[in-house]
């Protein structure tokens, strides 16, 4: 199991550590915590300190991924910088289809060397698969 970090700043500092240390490889991070925890401050803190940051939302994605494959170019890891974090995963509750095709894109992400930030409300009880496809994760920041 990864590292965990439990508080909102401390884990904003020890997540761009992290970054910075792993430059030359991608790191796979998961954000949980309950509605109003605090996962939208560490990810927008985050990315005010990680300059090359996107923040996407998951129900956008999932949009795009209902479409033609040609329009996941527009979403590609070399056009949104070196980390991108794909927020509100719950999104994807019920979605089997679309949680593997996230799940390919998210290797995408990582081969091209970019770290991902997921973030979502218990996700690992919620979407047991889309975990268990993605893999242990090397960090996990657990707001609760």
């Amino acid at each position: 199991m990864g590292k965990h970090f439990f508080r909102k700043k401390m884990a904003v500092r020890h997540l761009k550590k992290a970054m910075e240390k792993k430059k030359a490889q991608s790191i796979l991070v998961f954000l949980e915590g309950p509605h109003g925890s605090g996962k939208t401050f560490v990810v927008h803190k985050f990315a005010k300190k990680h300059k090359r940051t996107t923040i996407l939302s998951c129900r956008d994605v999932v949009k795009r991924i209902g479409k033609k494959e040609s329009d996941l170019s527009s979403i590609s890891a070399s056009s949104l910088g070196e980390c991108i974090v794909l927020d509100n995963v719950e999104y994807l509750r019920g979605r089997d289809q679309t949680q593997e095709r996230m799940v390919q894109l998210i290797g995408n992400w990582r081969k091209n060397g970019t770290h991902v930030i997921v973030s979502g409300v218990d996700t690992k009880n919620r979407l047991p698969k889309f975990v268990e496809l993605l893999g242990e994760a090397d960090y996990s920041v657990d707001l609760s």
